[in-house]
């Protein structure tokens, strides 16, 4: 092989001897990381990162006793809230068994119970610090570690993308601790309020199957902020305190984040992280974010009652100045089996937002209605809220409803949205429309898995109003059907097949596409064995289908494939009791010509 194509494939030689280097001083903790795959997520709506954060930390064999990790657990964003009320009354290991077959538990939560490594030693203080690299075309380098003493936590991130030139571009860190009355950050942190409709984590809840379970869950309030994302975090001070009067929370900071500000005094952001281009370098720190916020919250026996104020500062380099103000009020009331929750608030330009939904838990039934309406214009920095589309303007309105019904082995799951523009954009086009309709069921023993979903996406660009029955203009169609089977032969062997098609329909053009999944695992107590298989025969990218990676521990990626292609992989995860991991993968996508060649690697020593 030349030297030249050697050289493309895996970066410079100082780039990966300086990976080697953070590789061999790396120490962290190990982690049950097929337990994300155990949970029966679609590749098409992965866990946000903060979750993949908690079930690592969970997981750690020695980190933790039980009842820390049930307080983990419980920040989880996918369980509904009857698991939360679950978890408040498990107090030890032993009382698990007695709430594991509990009527009222969520599959998901039961699966990560019996999965759960068990520590009734109070550890002191505890740490890792953790290396990963990721070799494609170029090398995508991460570091993260935290440091647990008592009540007290130190955390540190850091990320070189693929062609940027500072090998540390982005460095995040904070300390935060936890005492009587609350808690306090001091550094990089999140917040997460009411339902997303002003202050959210960098993924809203997803619209779909899983919707029935996360919307409804109102946000945590401060969280110390560990994600790879580069534009959601505050930096500055935190801090929350409760109180006989209700629970405070309160903000200072000041953040520099890539953007402008445009002729028009408009803010534009560039979220991305990416600082390997002219304008993304110039544009690198250009605005400096300074913000307040405050929040009261009242807690009681059949919910709650919240309000938050925002004030945002924006300024640029060369003095550009502009402030916004937010305002949110937002609320929840239980009875026995209902549970009604809403949020209204004011963004950065007056322009108002509104979210409401009821749900129903009674046994193996679980039921949810939402209604959205998101004026045009409506905006703010942290602002993810549930929707349809993403972006800085909202401009949408929407009723969702899902069902979902357990009997025996047998889980059933059916969703229907349908959504339209607030407003037409410009004064000559209506306002886009759209309907959305998913079914799924699942059937489960401790040795197979079966499931089967159905979804029809239908998307008019133009002239089409989603309430009425007037037929559908310019419309776009897209119809996915999924197939999957995992079976356990025994406890050293399992296999996988999934089969995905996806036709879409667009004017009088059709285009299809098919994949196919075969995955084997092969385990002994030291060595997991993994390999995979995907061929796909698809037409174009509207036909494209999705299906999981072979994830290292700490990694939930999904692939998605727009070609025909041929794609093997194989991963190796070596253990020495708790001490040592050692794990690669390896990754050939075979679409024309060379194939391209994807690697990763991980090294753990468990202190």
């Amino acid at each position: 092989m030349p030297w030249a194509h050697i050289h493309n494939l895996i970066g410079s030689p100082s780039k990966w001897v300086l990976g080697l280097i953070w590789i061999t001083i790396s120490f962290l903790f190990g982690q049950q990381e097929e337990i994300i795959s155990k949970l029966g997520r679609d590749a098409e709506n992965p866990l946000p990162e903060e979750d993949i954060l908690i079930l690592e930390n969970v997981f750690q064999s020695s980190s933790q006793d039980i009842r820390v990790q049930l307080v983990q657990i419980a920040n989880l964003s996918f369980l509904p809230d009857s698991d939360i009320d679950i978890l408040q009354k498990i107090h030890d290991s032993n009382s698990i068994s007695k709430w594991i077959n509990h009527k009222s538990i969520s599959d998901e939560l039961k699966t990560i119970l019996l999965e759960l490594p068990h520590n009734q030693i109070p550890i002191q203080a505890t740490g890792n610090v953790r290396q990963a690299m990721v070799i494609g075309d170029e090398i995508r380098y991460q570091w993260r570690g935290t440091i647990d003493i008592q009540n007290y936590r130190v955390g540190f991130f850091m990320e070189r993308d693929p062609g940027e030139d500072i090998i540390a571009d982005r460095k995040s860190g904070y300390f935060s601790g936890t005492h009587k009355h609350g808690d306090w950050v001091i550094g990089d942190y999140q917040i997460l309020s009411g339902y997303g409709l002003l202050l959210w984590r960098s993924m809203s809840v997803k619209k779909g199957l899983e919707s029935i379970t996360g919307l409804p869950r109102k946000g945590k309030g401060l969280q110390a902020y560990r994600s790879s994302n580069e534009s959601w975090n505050f930096r500055g001070i935190g801090g929350t305190w409760k109180t006989k009067f209700g629970n405070w929370l309160f903000s200072l900071g000041r953040n520099l984040r890539d953007g402008s500000i445009g002729s028009n005094n408009t803010i534009h952001t560039r979220d991305d992280g990416l600082h390997n281009s002219a304008i993304s370098i110039a544009e690198k720190g250009n605005l400096v974010e300074s913000s307040l916020i405050g929040q009261w919250e009242k807690l009681c026996t059949n919910g709650h009652i919240g309000i938050t104020s925002l004030t945002s500062n924006w300024t640029t380099k060369n003095s550009s100045s502009k402030q916004f103000d937010a305002f949110s009020v937002h609320g929840s009331y239980k009875t026995n089996k209902w549970t009604t929750f809403g949020e209204w608030a004011t963004g950065f330009h007056s322009k108002p937002g509104f979210l409401w939904g009821t749900q129903l838990s009674s046994n193996g039934l679980r039921y949810l209605l939402s209604i959205r309406s998101y004026s045009n214009g409506f905006i703010a920095s942290r602002s993810n809220p549930f929707a349809e589309w993403s972006g800085e303007d909202r401009n949408e309105i929407g009723l969702y409803q899902g069902i979902r019904i357990k009997s025996g082995r047998h889980k059933f799951t059916l969703f229907g949205d349908i959504y339209r523009e607030s407003s037409s954009v410009t004064l000559i086009d209506f306002p886009k429309a759209g309907q959305e309709f998913a079914l799924r069921w699942e059937w489960k023993n401790p040795k197979q898995y079966f499931r089967f979903q159905g979804k029809i996406d239908l998307k008019a660009n133009e002239g089409y109003t989603a309430f009425s029955d007037e037929k559908i203009p310019d419309s776009d169609y897209r119809q996915s059907l999924k197939f999957a089977s995992v079976r356990s032969f025994t406890k050293q062997f399992s296999w996988k097949i999934q089969m995905n098609h996806t036709k879409s329909i667009s004017d009088t053009l059709t285009e299809n596409g098919v994949g196919i999944e075969s995955l084997w695992t092969w385990r002994t107590k030291n060595i997991t064995a993994v390999f995979h298989w995907v061929s796909t025969w698809i037409d174009s990218y509207d036909s494209r289908v999705y299906f999981w990676d072979i994830n290292l521990p700490g990694e939930m990626r999904s692939r998605m494939f727009s070609t025909n292609a041929h794609s093997p992989a194989v991963k190796i995860l070596y253990i020495t009791g708790n001490n040592l991991r050692i794990g690669c993968r390896i990754r050939a996508v075979y679409e024309t010509g060379v194939p391209k060649i994807e690697s990763a690697l991980i090294f753990d020593i468990n202190l």
